[in-house]
């Protein structure tokens, strides 16, 4: 089973994506939050389940995460023994951000 690290910048998006839901509905906010963690579980027992991003070094994939209407994706790198949580965004969001 591997170990899910979260780099500095993976809780900045966690955070910036909560703080983007907040406004409209704190329940919505907090679910989000819940529905990404808990969509990370699977990279416990499955890390190679995502998609490999051929354009970046090895062991770089993407993880979707279904919420409401479209959902998040998680930019992750499996290191044999540990799921690096690189970034997170919006499935309508282009590309990760800076």
């Amino acid at each position: 089973m591997a170990k899910v690290v979260w780099t500095r910048k993976a809780r900045t998006d966690l955070l910036r994506l909560r703080d983007f839901l907040a406004p409209k509905s704190d329940k919505a906010a907090a679910r989000a939050v819940q529905e990404i963690r808990h969509g990370l579980q699977t990279l416990k027992t499955a890390p190679e389940a995502g998609i490999a991003i051929p354009w970046l070094p090895d062991g770089y994939r993407e993880w979707y995460i279904p919420f409401g209407k479209s959902g998040y994706v998680v930019l992750y790198r499996y290191l044999g023994d540990e799921v690096v949580i690189q970034s997170l965004r919006h499935g309508r969001e282009a590309g990760y951000p800076e």
